[in-house]
C-alpha cells in the first residue's frame, strides 16, 4: 500500500528574511517539513555580503518552530561569479536534496511568496497521484506598490509559477522541462511593493538582473503614486502588454489581504478555467506542440 507523500517546503532566506513572518505562518501547520537555506558567509546570488539579524531571525525560528520541523540548511551558494541565475538554481536543487525527494512533494516559495488558500493546495496535493514527473504551477497575483493605502495589483497576462514537483529539478528558476499542471490556488508575490531602499537591494542581487534595464524600471515604479497609477498601461519591463494595467484592493496587511479580500482578487483573473482544463491534459498539451499551435 502506497503511503501518502510527504509535503516538504523550501525557502531561500537573505537579507530580506523578515518578509518570512508573513509567510512561514501560513504554511506551518500544514506541511511536514521545512527547509530554510541561507549562504553561509552571508552574500546574496550576485556575490554582495549583506546585513543579517543574527540573533532575531534565530530566536524568530525557535518561537515558531513548535513541532521541530524546521532545519536551516547553511553552505556556499556563491559558486558562479558571472551567472546570479546558476547560483539562484544551484541554492534550489541544494536544498531539495537536503530535504529528500522520495515520496514527497516539494514545495519552493521565496519569502514575499504568500498562499491566498494553502489549506485548498494541500488537499489537493494529498489527493491527487501523478505517474509522472510534473510541476505544479499557481497563478502569481502581482502586488506591485503601496500607495495611499490602496494596494496596487498587476492585472495581465496570469504568470503560473511551477511552485510544486513531485520529483525537484531545477533549470532556470524552479522552471525544467517536466509537464506543467496548472491549479488554481492564487499566490500574493510581494515583488514590487516594498520600501525603496528594499527594491534598489533587490533588484541588484536577484536572479532576473541581467534580463532588463533594472534602473529604469525602478525609476518607473518610485513615480508612482495614488493619482497617477491608471496611467501606467503595458508596463512590463521585458513584454510590455503582459502587465496591462493596475488594479487597487484594500487592506492594511497582508493577511487583512487573504482573509477579507478574496473575492477581490477574482477581478484580476485573466485565464478561462475551461482553457486550463485542456492544458492541463498532456494529451492536448503534447497536440499542441506537434502542430506548434501556441494559445
Amino acid at each position: 500500500m502506497k503511503t501518502t507523500p510527504r509535503i516538504k517546503a523550501g525557502i531561500c532566506i537573505a537579507y530580506d528574511w523578515e518578509m518570512l513572518k508573513t509567510a512561514l505562518p501560513i504554511i506551518y501547520k500544514e506541511v511536514d517539513d521545512i527547509c530554510l537555506s541561507i549562504d553561509i558567509n552571508r552574500q546574496t546570488w550576485a556575490g554582495n555580503k549583506f546585513d543579517f539579524d543574527e540573533m532575531a531571525f534565530f530566536s524568530y525560528i525557535n518561537q515558531i518552530d513548535i513541532d521541530k520541523k524546521i532545519i536551516v540548511y547553511e553552505d556556499d551558494f556563491y559558486i558562479d561569479k558571472t551567472s546570479t541565475m546558476f547560483n539562484e538554481v544551484y541554492q534550489r536543487n541544494k536544498i531539495a536534496e537536503k530535504l529528500g525527494k522520495e515520496n514527497s512533494w516539494h514545495i519552493q516559495i521565496d519569502v514575499d511568496e504568500y498562499f491566498v488558500d494553502f489549506k485548498n493546495l494541500t488537499n489537493f496535493l494529498r489527493n491527487n497521484n501523478f505517474s509522472k514527473d510534473v510541476n505544479i504551477c499557481l497563478p502569481f497575483y502581482i502586488l506591485f506598490k503601496q500607495v495611499d493605502n490602496l494596494n496596487l495589483f498587476v492585472k495581465g497576462n496570469m504568470e503560473w509559477v511551477p511552485v510544486v514537483s513531485n520529483n525537484p529539478y531545477y533549470e532556470f528558476g524552479r522552471r525544467n522541462g517536466y509537464f506543467n499542471y496548472k491549479f488554481e490556488s492564487p499566490m500574493i508575490h510581494q515583488s514590487w511593493a516594498r520600501q525603496e531602499h528594499e527594491i534598489q537591494q533587490k533588484i541588484s542581487n536577484w536572479g532576473h538582473n541581467k534580463d532588463f534595464d533594472i534602473q529604469a524600471f525602478f525609476e518607473k515604479w518610485k513615480s508612482l503614486n495614488g493619482h497617477n497609477y491608471k496611467k501606467l498601461l503595458d508596463f512590463h519591463p521585458i513584454s510590455g502588454s503582459a502587465w496591462h494595467e493596475l488594479i487597487p484592493i484594500a487592506g492594511d496587511t497582508i493577511d487583512e489581504l487573504i482573509q477579507n479580500n478574496k473575492n477581490s482578487f477574482e477581478e484580476l483573473k485573466t485565464y478561462s478555467p475551461l482553457k486550463i482544463k485542456l492544458q492541463n491534459s498532456r494529451v492536448i498539451s503534447k497536440l499542441l506542440q506537434i502542430f506548434n499551435i501556441q494559445w
